[in-house]
């Protein structure tokens, strides 16, 4: 409300600041000081003022490892859930008071009921397999579709509420990492790390930023600005 940022960086939540071109951050909280092979991952503002992140281990070896942790107004940050391998989303629906939020190593997609302290009654929502690639960061349109960028599954695709594949983006990158709405606009990160450098010769808009017209034929035509 004041106009400044709040992020999640590695070792745990922060203000952010941008002046003369050079990023600040002032810790809030570190929750996971105990677990130092850990780090935070993907975040997101929930709709009652507060500001989710998961965490995972940064080296993937312990699966049960992650966790969500939600950091209120009054800056003391609460545990949501544990037990996750690599945590990804989440993405809000206010009117139908859902959150999504999925462990991307796992290839699940999980659906809540969102409430002011977090969640209550939460399942399994969209399930994928070895070919689908790995459900990453998300974002949620007016209709209340759900829309999920794929990391090693080339593109970007929107769901129903009811878990229906309604349109699959293809994108020339392997590895789409989140996915945000503007208008009639969406725009989406993607990563390098860990591709060989075949596929980097194949693929060289790798870790670009790409933008996607929705207007035009939902998305059929893609442009990007390279980052």
């Amino acid at each position: 409300a004041k106009g400044g940022y709040v992020c999640a960086s590695k070792g745990g939540f922060a203000y952010l600041a941008l002046h003369e071109g050079e990023v600040r951050l002032t810790p809030v909280a570190a929750p996971e000081s105990d677990r130092p092979d850990n780090r935070f991952n993907d975040c997101k503002a929930d709709p009652f003022g507060g500001f989710w992140a998961g965490t995972m281990d940064e080296k993937e070896k312990d699966p049960f490892g992650g966790s969500w942790w939600r950091l209120p107004p009054d800056g003391k940050p609460v545990k949501l859930d544990e037990g996750f391998h690599v945590a990804n989303g989440p993405a809000f629906d206010q009117t139908r008071q859902r959150v999504y939020f999925t462990d991307s190593a796992r290839q699940t997609v999980f659906v809540a009921r969102a409430t002011e302290n977090g969640f209550v009654e939460k399942r399994a929502f969209l399930q994928f397999g070895a070919k689908d690639g790995y459900p990453d960061g998300m974002d949620i349109d007016l209709e209340g579709n759900i829309w999920i960028a794929f990391w090693d599954g080339y593109a970007v695709r929107r769901f129903s509420p009811e878990g229906l594949l309604i349109e699959e983006i293809p994108l020339p990158t392997p590895r789409p990492t989140s996915v945000a709405l503007v208008g009639e606009r969406a725009f989406v990160t993607s990563a390098r790390i860990g591709l060989p450098e075949a596929t980097l010769k194949r693929h060289p808009s790798a870790g670009d930023l790409f933008e996607i017209s929705l207007a035009r034929n939902l998305g059929r035509g893609a442009s990007y600005f390279s980052g």
